[in-house]
């Protein structure tokens, strides 16, 4: 007879595998979402890009350089450590395992429904094992404890869990980031400990600095400022020479991570650092961010900016805890150095962003790496009252159940989220303007495209359909069979069978002189242009035009509607 008892004493939820199923249920939820959940704004770059890369790699192996060059691209300065491997897994799971459009519980439309479906599936992959390697550090760190406490925490953050589903830079960077400040703040306790750091050790240490270097440049200098902090205790203990040797070595292998990983950088090394350092420190974008019903143009930055986004983005409780942590740190002698360093971290650069006013857009995604450090003085905040067990349980299941009911309704668009300071009921709202109006942009990224797409896939059978920018998020998700692209100027095809539509292109609705069509949106009012570049100075046809809305996408944010994209329907 088969003795059970033992398998009945496994205790699943025991501390030791919690960490396990907290990373298998972000996992599965966030799989969840991607049914819904579509391409985004910037992802066909990212496809083209890493396809770039490769025709490069592949051009110098075989010694063309003339060919090379000639695919030398501004995209190759951005994230290529995810966008190798995610375009390469995603072409051989679309064109070789999953050849047929039904896939399991999915239905794709197209080939381009499929390669997208499984970018996103190995990008939520890699950033469930960084999470686990962050949880190995911290429990290494600190404990167990602060270790689930600070995974659970982060992936209840809407900011975090929100642009994990299809954010290829930004989370990958946020979770390199506080990888790397781990590690320095690990071997700085092992060199004032005198502790040796084997070559494996070094080696793996300069991998992960290179990984985060493969993915922007331009984290160097916050590094480098977080090194900074430690400089008052490493002049104390009289061990600058040991950093600098190991800081060296370190750097020197993240380098050579980095040129391994850039082929363009192994033909044109000064070119590529050149408009790498212009393209990552130095951009100019043209456009402008709405934040709480004001237009902030990204080369006329406020000082004010970085400090609203998080005020209104972050849940009210990390608001709370990051305040609260600022006494702590004089009245507890105990409140943890690197909580601290953390703490210095968060406010230094909040005030370089005030003094430098770097060009900045779409929220807060170029600093969501603050994120991270944010959950980790947040925890040790709640941590400083742990011998008060009652009163510390209280906090935790306050923190969690807050966290849950405040973004529980937004599905796969909790990167949209905003907190109860902002006024609900004025965030959006449907209007004469193409792309709607209201105090916030919310689907800026495009990810509702897919759910457009389907009720066009299911309700309209003939017309025009112009899809508006980002065009990617809705035409990867057509179905093929009802649906034609119509290039400009190609009248012959036309197929009246069919909804025919084009892309940003209004010329094809003069040329083809069509009077009615339908017009796709997101939710993201500009100030001096639309996403649909309709100029009537320009095309004088558009001055007449008058839309109605005949499906409006929306979720609900504590119990109020949320516009996040739009099918209209419009007469000249």
């Amino acid at each position: 007879m088969i003795n059970i008892k033992p398998i009945l004493n496994i205790k699943i939820f025991s501390k030791n595998n919690l960490i396990w199923f907290l990373l298998a249920s972000f996992f599965t939820v966030s799989l969840y979402f991607l049914r819904k959940g579509g391409v985004t704004y910037d992802e066909l770059g990212y496809r083209f890009g890493a396809k770039i890369i490769i025709q490069t790699f592949q051009s110098i192996i075989n010694f063309d350089f003339t060919l090379a060059r000639s695919y030398y691209s501004d995209l190759e300065y951005y994230g290529q450590l995810l966008l190798m491997p995610a375009y390469l897994l995603s072409h051989f799971m679309s064109t070789y395992l999953f050849r047929d459009l039904d896939t399991y519980f999915i239905n794709f439309f197209s080939y381009d429904d499929k390669y997208y479906f499984f970018s996103h599936v190995f990008l939520i992959a890699y950033i469930t094992v960084l999470l686990f390697f962050i949880y190995k550090l911290i429990k290494q760190q600190r404990n167990i404890q602060f270790a689930l406490l600070f995974i659970t925490f982060l992936i209840l953050v809407p900011s975090f869990n929100g642009h994990s589903l299809f954010n290829f830079k930004d989370i990958p960077f946020a979770l390199h980031f506080f990888i790397v400040i781990l590690y320095i703040d690990k071997y700085f306790i092992k060199i004032n400990e005198s502790k040796n750091i084997n070559k494996k050790e070094i080696f793996l240490f300069g991998l992960i600095f290179g990984a985060l270097l493969n993915i922007r440049i331009n984290s160097i200098p916050f590094i480098g400022l977080f090194i900074l902090f430690y400089l008052p205790k490493i002049l104390e203990h009289k061990k600058l020479k040991e950093y600098l040797i190991l800081y060296f070595q370190v750097g020197l292998i993240g380098l050579s991570f980095l040129i391994l990983l850039t082929p363009s950088m192994w033909i044109e090394p000064v070119s590529w650092w050149k408009l790498a350092i212009e393209n990552q420190f130095l951009l100019k974008w043209p456009g402008s961010t709405l934040v709480n019903g004001e237009f902030i143009v990204a080369t006329e930055m406020t000082y004010s900016y970085l400090l609203k986004f998080f005020l209104y983005k972050l849940p009210i409780n990390f608001i709370i805890l990051i305040f609260s942590f600022f006494p702590l740190m004089f009245l507890f002698q105990n409140i943890n150095d690197f909580a601290k360093k953390c703490f210095y971290l968060i406010i230094s650069v909040n005030i370089l962003f005030i003094i430098f006013k770097p060009t900045a857009y779409d929220g807060i995604r170029q600093y969501l790496f603050l994120i991270l450090p944010i959950i980790y003085i947040s925890i040790e905040s709640i941590l400083s009252i742990q011998n008060k067990k009652r009163i510390f349980n209280f906090l935790v299941a306050t923190n969690l159940i807050y966290l849950l009911i405040t973004q529980i309704s937004l599905g796969p668009y909790k990167y949209t989220y905003f907190n109860e300071f902002v006024n609900e009921a004025a965030i959006s709202e449907s209007c004469e303007s193409i792309d709607g109006c209201g105090d916030w942009a919310t689907d800026y990224w495009g990810f509702s495209g897919k759910e457009i797409a389907s009720y066009i896939n299911k309700n309209l059978n003939e017309g025009f359909l112009l899809i508006c920018r980002p065009d990617v998020s809705v035409k990867s998700y057509l179905d093929d069979e009802k649906t034609n692209f119509v290039y400009n100027n190609l009248k012959d095809k036309v197929d009246t069978t069919k909804l025919n539509y084009t892309t940003s292109d209004t010329t094809v609705l003069r040329d083809l002189e069509i009077k009615s069509f339908y017009m796709v949106t997101f939710h993201r009012p500009r100030l001096n242009e639309n996403s649909c570049l309709i100029d009537p100075n320009i095309e004088p046809i558009f001055k007449s035009m008058k839309c109605e809305d005949i499906f409006i996408n929306t979720i609900s944010l504590r119990n109020k509607e949320i516009n996040l994209s739009y099918l209209k329907y419009c007469n000249l």
